[in-house]
Formats: C-alpha cells, structure tokens, sequence
C-alpha cells in the first residue's frame, strides 16, 4: 500500500489531489498546516509529499527543509502545489530560484 501526504491550507485543495491520485492501493493523509505536514510526515513516512507553498504558520519550504533532515525521508519526493495569481506566478523568481536550487524545475502554466 502506498502513503501519499497531502499538505494544504484549503481543504478544497485537499480534496482535489486526493481525488486526482484515488486508487485503491494509496492511502492518503492529510495535513492543514506545516506543523500538522512535518508531524504526519515523521509519523508515515509517506512514498510522496504533496505540498502547498502557502500555509499558515510554514511555508512548503520550511516543511521540505524539515523533511529533509530526516534520513529515511530526505528521499521522498515532494511535489509543490500552490494555487497564486498567473501574475504573482510570474514575478515570483525567488519561488523558481529555490526550486532549482532543490534539484527540482519549475513550471509555470497560464
């Protein structure tokens, strides 16, 4: 059975991934702050993070970095999806630079 962590601010976000990755064989879990991500997230181990950059009390950043730290997660694919104006999106070069940074690319769809 395959774990996979969906963290968001927006339960309608939540509901979303979770019915867009619905199988049979994924268990999801599901956090609304950063805190609630890094605590599930060591609790799991999830095979994959799904993660908002945007939360309350953490940014998706900070949450990766806490994850990372982790030998048996430092691994663990984490993918960022955050809902932002096309025109924060596209100012946003600090978000594309940490991204790159990370290993990861960034893309921007309009």
């Amino acid at each position: 059975m395959r774990k996979v962590l969906i963290a968001d601010s927006s339960e309608d976000a939540r509901n979303f991934l979770k019915e867009l990755i619905f199988d049979p064989g994924i268990t999801t879990f599901e956090a609304a702050t950063g805190a609630a991500a890094v605590e599930t997230a060591f609790a799991v181990f999830p095979d994959v993070v799904f993660l908002d950059v945007v939360m309350p009390d953490m940014t998706g950043w900070e949450v990766m970095d806490s994850i990372r730290k982790s030998k048996k997660l430092r691994n663990t694919p984490v993918i960022f999806c955050s809902v932002v104006p096309a025109r924060q999106a596209e100012t946003d070069q600090g978000d594309k630079k940490k991204v790159r940074t990370c290993g990861r690319s960034s893309r921007t769809k309009h």
